[in-house]
């Protein structure tokens, strides 16, 4: 049923009132009853949407993610159906899972070419390739971008797809099997290198410990503080090693996606 039927009902013209004043809180529990009366007759596609861009603009974007990916997609009307895969991008990736977020965009090229998206949901495309690594696709889509909004800076558009090509990430493979293999190598990769030296250090002198333990028939003593210390500090750096692998990739991702957003705003949609 088209949300028009509901016009004119108070608990549609409060919750709207209030979503377009950025309440969005309050609003949420407007559309929320407006659906309830609605689902009395028929499901309505519309107020659906609404309560689920209340719960992504609130933050809340577990529930947001489950009622869009609850949603039955093949049966909305094309009217719709682009601002649902939006919404369920959206909050996919503010969750962190971007290969969702991606897919949600996949799904959407159906229906809507990447030139006809609204300008916030090809950003948004273009932050998802970024953290998904896709170098190709997020240049791709930065010259759209450009394009669009007829951006005549070319110095500053190839500035940008310069530092995307550029930039490289740590491979957390990589890392993992050098940390196995050579403790302490996996944190150097990932440029710690003062951890890297520490942490093989440690295992060393562990190692040391347990054998000279051994050696002298200390076997109580080299299994407590050698054997153990050192399987201690082996496997804790191939975590850390992981932990420190994210953190640095993720501080390349972010910068690329603020320098993204300054540049943005510099545009004119």
């Amino acid at each position: 049923m088209s949300l028009t039927n509901f016009a004119n009902a108070q608990w549609y013209h409060t919750a709207e009132s209030l979503f377009l004043s950025a309440r969005y809180d309050e609003a949420l529990i407007y559309y929320l009853r407006a659906n309830y009366e609605a689902e009395k007759l028929s499901p309505n596609d519309d107020l659906a949407l609404r309560i689920i861009q209340c719960h992504n603009r609130t933050g809340d974007y577990n529930k947001a993610y489950q009622m869009a990916s609850a949603q039955p997609y093949r049966q909305l009307p094309d009217s719709v159906h682009p601002a649902y895969r939006f919404e369920a991008a959206l909050a996919a990736y503010e969750l962190g899972n971007y290969k969702d977020a991606n897919f949600q965009f996949v799904q959407l090229r159906f229906i809507q070419p990447d030139s006809a998206l609204h300008p916030i949901a090809l950003q948004l495309k273009i932050m998802t390739a970024i953290q998904l690594q896709d170098t190709s696709i997020a240049i791709d889509l930065i010259l759209l971008q450009a394009a669009r909004c007829n951006f005549t800076d070319t110095e500053r558009v190839h500035n940008l797809l310069d530092e995307i090509k550029e930039t490289k990430y740590l491979n957390p493979n990589t890392a993992n099997w050098l940390a196995v293999i050579l403790p302490g190598s996996g944190l150097i990769y990932a440029g710690n290198i003062k951890e890297g030296l520490t942490s093989a250090g440690l295992q060393i002198s562990c190692l040391a410990l347990t054998a000279f333990a051994v050696y002298n028939q200390l076997y109580f003593t080299g299994y407590a503080y050698g054997l153990t210390a050192l399987q201690q500090f082996y496997f804790g750096g191939i975590r850390r090693t992981a932990t420190i692998v994210r953190q640095e990739n993720y501080k390349r991702k972010s910068l690329l996606i603020n320098n993204l957003i300054f540049f943005s705003s510099e545009m004119k949609f």
